[in-house]
């Protein structure tokens, strides 16, 4: 998550108990700046540490899942040069219900313009309407339950998920 840009710290897990004691020790919010800085680990030694996500698949993610719709990503997938990670994402794409794909994008987007409360709200209305919604259940049946791993997605294809549709979830 670091690596990949969506963090702005990262914290080793040996020392969360002692970052999170001196955080509930601080007496002020402007020494939080302060106190993650001391126990962040830096970006750079993330990046040489980290296996399996180079330089190359950074530029490949951003280069193909930063366009604004699902179809426009499906899209850049197909045809970008990094074809073993491009193979891959698509692969894992094509199993997953339409809606879900489509639903997940409006959230990416508009949970980046909403703060940390507003945005667990949001996901806890998304959370409530999959429960409404039968792709869920037909992803759970056909993963878990019959274990033929083919969904039958309603609908079947991105084309047939309306905006209509994907507003629902957040209403």
């Amino acid at each position: 998550v670091a690596v990949a840009g969506v963090a702005t710290h990262f914290v080793r897990a040996t020392a969360l108990e002692q970052l999170e004691d001196e955080l509930l020790a601080s007496s002020s919010p402007t020494q939080i700046e302060s106190i993650l800085g001391r126990f962040s680990v830096p970006f750079e030694e993330l990046k040489a540490e980290a296996k399996g996500l180079s330089e190359d698949k950074i530029e490949a993610i951003d280069r193909c899942f930063g366009h604004a719709s699902v179809e426009a990503i499906i899209q850049a997938l197909e045809n970008d040069s990094e074809v073993e990670f491009a193979s891959a994402s698509l692969k894992l794409l094509k199993k997953m219900s339409p809606t879900s794909l489509k639903v997940v994008r409006r959230q990416m987007q508009e949970g980046a313009n909403r703060d940390f409360k507003d945005c667990f709200a949001m996901e806890l209305l998304m959370a409530e309407r999959f429960m409404e919604n039968t792709d869920f259940f037909e992803g759970v049946r056909a993963l878990l339950v019959d274990k033929d791993k083919s969904p039958k997605w309603n609908p079947p294809s991105l084309s047939q998920v309306s905006e209509k549709d994907v507003s629902a979830f957040f209403q």
